[in-house]
């Protein structure tokens, strides 16, 4: 789940790592659950 693996890169015990390192690991993860639910709300559902 997402929300699990975001806690587990932002956990205190990793607390001394940089910033970046953080967002190195981060950026997959929402990268690949961003491109997954891109196309669920993509176009409109009202008739015209």
């Amino acid at each position: 789940m997402l929300r699990d693996r975001v806690r587990a890169a932002t956990v205190i015990s990793k607390a001394e790592r940089p910033v970046s390192a953080v967002v190195v690991d981060l950026n997959p993860v929402l990268r690949g659950w961003g491109a997954y639910f891109r196309n669920g709300n993509s176009r409109r559902t009202e008739k015209q």
